[in-house]
């Protein structure tokens, strides 16, 4: 006679931390200005939670020039946690003719409990104001 072991108690000890770390979607939008005259800007899009980590997935920007010149050249992801910041570059393309740029990519980046999670945006040379519209969009979970 073969001997089974219980089942239940190992199915109710995997069913219960699975459930207790489920992930939930998180989306964060911010918009901003890089003034004219400077360079570049960056601004806060989110802090993550003391007890979360943010899982991002997708981000999203559209950079526009108030006026005919100061197009948007390059976009990053400024992570920040304990004073010590990562930047992640981000694939910018050309919407038209016009100044405007766009970014819209798919990556897997996480940021921990606390982390200051930015957008910045840099242009060349021009004088006017470039606007700035941006989403990113993951999950967050609970940290263990």
């Amino acid at each position: 006679m073969k001997r089974r072991l219980p089942v239940l108690g190992l199915v109710a000890g995997l069913v219960g931390p699975a459930a207790a770390f489920a992930d939930a979607p998180a989306q964060f939008k911010a918009k901003f200005v890089v003034p004219a005259g400077n360079s570049s800007s960056c601004a806060l899009v989110t802090t993550v939670p003391a007890d979360k980590r943010l899982v991002i997935e997708f981000v999203s920007s559209l950079a526009r020039p108030l006026g005919l010149s100061g197009a948007a050249t390059a976009s990053q992801l400024k992570i920040v946690l304990d004073g010590v910041t990562v930047y992640h570059e981000l694939d910018q393309r050309p919407v038209d003719a016009t100044s405007n740029a766009r970014v819209s990519q798919s990556l897997k980046l996480t940021a921990g409990a606390g982390t200051l999670v930015e957008f910045c945006a840099g242009r060349g040379n021009g004088v006017d104001t470039l606007n700035v519209n941006v989403s990113l969009a993951g999950t967050l979970a609970d940290v263990p």
